[in-house]
């Protein structure tokens, strides 16, 4: 009695009641017609039992079949396959944001001070005490209280704690958390994971963007000359430049992958650098760069198309549209294109004929650029891009 069958379409494997008929046959077949094979029987019940066994075990079986491939998978399956491509689950990250409070200069704001997002209902921590300077202000991380991806715009924040006379925003969009990572976004992950071979640039490249938790961007430069280049780098050294991510995760990513003898160089940890265990329990220090962020300027252009209708919010709609666009488009060291910017504008709202954008960067937080471009401008590897509303104005001609 064969319980399994494996053909070239897969596993298939027989139900508890044909193991059961199949298994009375048998009996009947030995021990003949006259057997009492009833339900209340002792035979009856040991074939019944004996069917459940088996059943249970083909069950088993074709489940473990089933996590033999990457799309049915699910689970631990899912991290086996990870494993595989050095890809781990990401876990569960705080979102958090720099906060700029303003008051009496000598006021301390103490660590533990809840904030929101006007608004919002979600309250951010700051993490240390801070003391507001002679200018008025002064700016301190404050966490999600939650794991999770919680908005962490620039903009409009409050108080929640209670600090006299103490004002808060938010000048720049902070960095977003999120929930542990499903089965399904792994899947992805390990789907779209390039490794070209171990130590290279596009292997850690990979391996950094899929396993440092809360990165929103990552780029290497190596230098593998034998003097040190004109960015400073040293000798046969390797520069990783990442946004977010927590400085012991990061250090201990990049010691896992980068080549054995090749310095990690960077300019985010004085030196030595960061200290961090291999597998032996060795401290070894590595370091990386942080990139800073430029601001780009739009001036947006619309001429109206009469055969649909243009919202009466188009100027909000344009707005968020490119925002949430540029959140994913700007990846770390990419340079403005101005042209790409009218393709959320088309996709997001109706009723524009023509778009015309003139674009600009600056690297200064609330710095207007001078000059304006509908041409492709240069941004610097260890830059990221990055825009508001306030920073986007939208004319119909």
């Amino acid at each position: 009695m064969s319980v399994i069958e494996i053909t070239p379409n897969g596993l298939t494997r027989k139900t508890y009641l044909e193991l059961r008929s199949e298994l009375r046959t048998e009996w009947i077949g030995i021990f003949g017609s006259a057997i009492d094979l009833s339900e209340s029987s002792p035979d009856g019940h040991h074939i019944d039992v004996e069917a459940t066994t088996i059943s249970s075990v083909t069950e088993l079986i074709q489940a473990v079949y089933a996590n033999l491939t990457i799309d049915g998978c699910s689970g631990i399956w899912v991290d086996i396959f990870g494993s595989y491509r050095g890809i781990t689950r990401l876990g569960a990250a705080y979102s958090f944001v720099n906060a700029t409070f303003y008051g009496t200069s000598g006021t301390v704001v103490p660590a533990g001070t809840q904030i929101k997002v006007s608004g919002g209902s979600t309250y951010f921590v700051t993490d240390t005490d801070v003391t507001i300077g002679v200018d008025g202000s002064a700016t301190v991380r404050a966490t999600c209280a939650l794991t999770g991806a919680y908005d962490v715009g620039a903009g409009a924040w409050v108080m929640v704690s209670s600090t006299p006379s103490v004002t808060v925003t938010v000048l720049t969009d902070g960095s977003i958390g999120r929930a542990v990572e499903t089965d399904e976004a792994m899947k992805v992950r390990i789907k779209s994971a390039q490794i070209n071979g171990l130590a290279t640039v596009p292997a850690m490249l990979s391996y950094l963007q899929n396993n440092v938790s809360g990165n929103s961007g990552v780029s290497i430069t190596e230098n593998v000359e034998d003097m040190t280049d004109s960015a400073g780098r040293p000798p046969h050294s390797v520069e990783v430049t990442i946004k977010g991510g927590v400085d012991s995760d990061i250090a201990s990513k990049i010691l896992y992958c980068k080549p054995a003898g090749i310095e990690a160089y960077g300019t985010h940890v004085a030196a030595p650098g960061y200290p961090a265990t291999d597998t032996n329990g060795d401290t070894h220090y590595v370091n990386w760069s942080v990139p800073d962020d430029a601001y780009a300027w739009l001036r947006i252009t619309i001429n109206e198309y009469s055969e649909e209708l243009l919202p009466t919010d188009y100027v909000a709609q344009i707005k968020a549209a490119i925002v949430a666009w540029s959140a994913t488009e700007w990846a770390l060291g990419k340079d403005l294109i101005p042209q790409r910017v009218v393709v959320p504008i088309y996709n997001e709202v109706a009723g524009i004929l023509f778009v015309t954008v003139l674009a600009g960067v600056s690297y200064s937080a609330g710095v207007e650029p001078t000059n304006f471009y509908s041409t492709r401008i240069s941004v610097g590897s260890n830059y990221k891009l990055i825009t508001d509303e306030n920073k986007i104005t939208v004319t119909l001609a």
